[in-house]
């Protein structure tokens, strides 16, 4: 027995080790995170190119957090300096010096002017056997959320382990494709592409003659429904002096072969077997089963040019070319090598997600960001608004500012290389929001006959208002808004 006297012996310091809020990092993870330092964010960005658009630095995150694994990555500052308060590198390089290898992990700042989920983030730095991926869990019930769009985060549930596509608000719209409608009916159309190749190649390269490819070939889909709008691309380009050497059209029905012909374009390419069953008329809305099979259609001809050893700038028919080709998304660029090569040939084996979402673009982004951490593979995305010389929906439909500078504000007027007419609902509204931007140069007489080819180009573009609430070259205030049911503000 002690004495009554004694006093407790005093806690040993392992026990309260890594509990003081005050140090960091922690001494229980001193061989995960032994010290850290901040540097600028915007500096960051231009030294180290991640491949995506950089967002405005805003307050209160201006900084980028580096944590250093050992007293080996430490900067030199660091260690001359320890027993310095400030953590803070003015130079990224100096805050690099010593990285052998560096993580980048992309988190979005919280927002002060409304509830945002990333203001209930978590992020924890596990000690385990390193991963490539990111692992997310959120308080959401075991049927993985509601897929009608509303909010299903609960509070009171317990953290589970969901998937990436699940939105910080909980709702989870991404599927998998089914067996019967989506795999089975794409691999059947998969295997009489693979069986067809070598053919497709060999009456390739008897077109393209041994061009040289050592430049890329600019590489375009069209069907009947569609055609009016390629009769525009090249009236446009040809109005601007543009060369059309280097275009590649891949027709998938007789009319739109023989149009590509009397429009004067170099190549002009149609295959009864890989086109049969794509329809000649346009998709009636975004995302319909005509736009799918389209949408795989330009996956295979992209992939036959690739696998002819050429670049490929892949364009589609709505877009307008203001100077020499450069890449853009939806309008993109692929360098030939054996990574993108890789890469489209297993979008060629996506066609089942292709069906399911009705667009290639779904399932290119997910392999695009795969084939990035996986492969190494180098992807540039375009930045939006000011400065973006490859302007498109989003602009159009969202950056009216952007717009007037782009239809006429002399002062600041912006000098596109390309626009691209997406983000519409259909076909049907690309003709009058072309002539409101004062971008149509075909005739009137194409649709009746009465012209044909090169010969439907106008020399000026003509100006038609037709929606008061889109953009304009023009005021058109006396136009009806683009939906009567919930008209929006005039665009002048």
């Amino acid at each position: 027995m002690f004495p009554s006297s004694c006093k407790p012996c005093p806690k040993c310091p392992s026990q309260d080790k890594g509990k003081d809020r005050s140090s960091f990092p922690p001494s229980t993870l001193r061989r995960v995170v032994y010290d850290y330092a901040t540097t600028p964010r915007d500096d960051f960005f231009q030294q180290f190119d991640i491949g995506v658009p950089k967002d405005a630095t805003v307050q209160d995150a201006e900084d980028v957090l580096i944590l250093y694994s050992s007293n080996r990555s430490l900067p030199t500052a660091l260690k001359r300096n320890k027993k310095t308060d400030s953590h803070h590198l003015e130079s990224v390089l100096e805050a690099t010096e010593n990285c052998q290898s560096m993580k980048v992990v992309l988190v979005e700042p919280t927002s002060f002017k409304r509830a945002s989920s990333e203001a209930t983030q978590c992020l924890a730095l596990v000690p385990q056997w390193a991963s490539p991926y990111i692992y997310k869990f959120m308080r959401l019930p075991n049927d993985g959320g509601d897929f009608r769009g509303k909010r299903s985060i609960d509070d009171a549930l317990p953290l589970r382990y969901v998937s990436r596509t699940h939105q910080e608000n909980g709702v989870h719209r991404a599927s998998v494709p089914s067996l019967q409608r989506h795999t089975l009916p794409s691999l059947k159309v998969l295997s009489e592409y693979v069986k067809e190749l070598p053919h497709a190649q060999e009456r390739l390269r008897s077109l393209l003659n041994n061009t040289d490819n050592r430049d890329p070939l600019i590489v375009m889909t069209c069907n009947k429904g569609q055609s009016e709008l390629l009769v525009n691309f090249v009236c446009s380009a040809s109005s601007r002096n543009l060369s059309m050497d280097r275009v590649i059209v891949f027709a998938t029905d007789e009319h739109t072969y023989h149009l590509c012909q009397s429009l004067q374009l170099p190549y002009c390419y149609h295959d009864l077997t890989l086109f049969s069953d794509i329809p000649q008329e346009a998709a009636e809305y975004f995302g319909d089963d005509t736009f799918a099979k389209v949408m795989k259609a330009k996956v295979y001809c992209v992939h036959l040019i690739l696998t002819l050893g050429y670049s490929v700038l892949f364009m589609d028919v709505d877009d307008l070319r203001y100077a020499p080709f450069s890449p853009n998304s939806g309008f993109y660029f692929v360098r030939h090598t054996s990574k993108t090569m890789f890469l489209f040939g297993e979008l060629l084996k996506m066609g089942d997600t292709i069906s399911l979402y009705h667009s290639h673009q779904h399932a290119l982004s997910q392999l695009v960001n795969e084939h990035v951490s996986w492969t190494g593979l180098r992807v540039k995305v375009l930045p939006t608004g000011y400065g973006n010389p490859f302007p498109g929906g989003f602009e159009f439909n969202r950056r009216y500012p952007y717009m007037k500078d782009l239809l006429g504000n002399a002062d600041t007027k912006e000098d596109p290389y390309i626009f691209h007419m997406c983000w519409t609902e259909s076909a049907e509204y690309k003709r009058p929001y072309f002539q409101q931007m004062g971008e149509w140069y075909v005739r009137d007489g194409y649709e009746s006959g009465s012209c044909s080819g090169i010969g439907c180009c106008e020399n000026e573009p003509k100006t038609i208002c037709h929606f008061r609430d889109m953009p304009s070259a023009i005021p058109c205030v006396d136009s009806p808004p683009v939906d009567e049911d919930d008209p929006g503000d005039s665009f002048w």
